[in-house]
């Protein structure tokens, strides 16, 4: 299964004019805060593991418009929950020349429903022994169609989820989702029959001031979004 998500990746970024990159996993600096990282010494320098592919990807966007990478990732942090670990393997990717967010949640949202239904199709065994159930990204219901989507996926702006989520019990960080907000969002759509992933639009400026771009009819919001 790890091998069809890493193959169908590669294949759908491809396929979408996507130059594949190999980046360097000892560097001189940390790539991005709120990681830690672990340090080594290289030849009597100070280095680190990398923990993310981020900054190579931005300059390679410069000359090839679209890049991604399957490679590793490391963080120096506690991975006793369900949200961390210290070790995996990443796939990234960027993409320039865009006119809105939107068209990266729509590069999302084709490679969840190309992974998926490749599984489907070639895993059908693995799905089985594990029995795993696959989420469900494919097909729009005709109920809720007032419910704004990118392609099969919902989305909603950070202070309507914010709304949504004080009357499920949850929204008590008024700049951010804890993982549990996260759980009762996609346990309220998939209730609702639309699948259980969401897209969170809009995420404060108090949460992201660095690299993401203020919306320009409201600088308390940023043109981010979080799957």
């Amino acid at each position: 299964i790890q091998q069809a998500l890493a193959c169908g990746f590669r294949e759908f970024m491809l396929s979408q004019d996507f130059t594949e990159i190999h980046t360097p996993k000892i560097t001189g600096i940390g790539a991005e805060g709120g990681a830690e990282v672990f340090e080594l010494d290289y030849f009597g320098m100070p280095a680190t593991l990398a923990q993310s592919p981020q900054m190579y990807k931005q300059t390679c966007v410069a000359f090839f418009d679209r890049v991604f990478e399957v490679g590793a990732v490391y963080r120096a942090e506690l991975h006793n929950t369900s949200r961390h670990l210290n070790e995996y393997t990443g796939l990234d990717f960027e993409m320039g020349y865009i006119d809105s967010f939107e068209e990266i949640m729509a590069m999302e949202t084709g490679f969840l429903q190309y992974a998926v239904a490749l599984l489907q199709k070639d895993y059908a065994k693995e799905l089985q022994i594990l029995k795993v159930q696959l989420p469900k990204v494919d097909k729009i219901p005709l109920l809720d169609v007032d419910v704004p989507r990118i392609g099969a996926i919902p989305c909603i702006r950070f202070t309507d989820a914010l709304a949504l989520l004080k009357t499920l019990g949850g929204g008590k960080n008024r700049n951010d989702l804890t993982p549990e907000d996260e759980v009762l969002l996609c346990e309220y759509y998939r209730e609702k029959g639309l699948g259980e992933f969401v897209f969170v639009t809009h995420f404060p400026t108090a949460k992201r001031p660095f690299y993401v771009m203020d919306d320009p009819h409201n600088p308390r919001e940023t043109l981010s979004f979080d799957l």
